[in-house]
């Protein structure tokens, strides 16, 4: 999803950056652990857990905030939640 320029440095766009890390760290970073050195392999798994975690509570920012977002989200034609959802399903795409 590509958002307009006015909307990058907002959470939305900080959602989709970390969600893209996240992607990123599954599909070319996780399939490499076993050949990893440990202390390399648990720096790894930390800034992975720390996205998710990042990523999850933007989530719930957002819905708090829903009304908010959701006046944001019209211009792409979505609400809060099929956006969340689908920035979360490209991670299975």
């Amino acid at each position: 999803m590509k958002l307009k320029p006015e909307h990058q440095d907002t959470v939305l766009g900080t959602f989709l950056s970390v969600e893209s890390q996240i992607r990123y760290h599954e599909k070319n970073i996780i399939p490499f652990y076993a050949g990893m050195e440990d202390w390399e392999r648990n720096e790894y798994q930390e800034v992975y857990k720390s996205n998710v975690e990042q990523l999850e509570a933007m989530a719930v920012y957002m819905m708090q905030n829903e009304a908010l977002f959701n006046d944001l989200l019209s211009d792409y034609g979505l609400t809060v939640v099929l956006f969340i959802a689908k920035v979360k399903n490209q991670r299975y795409e």
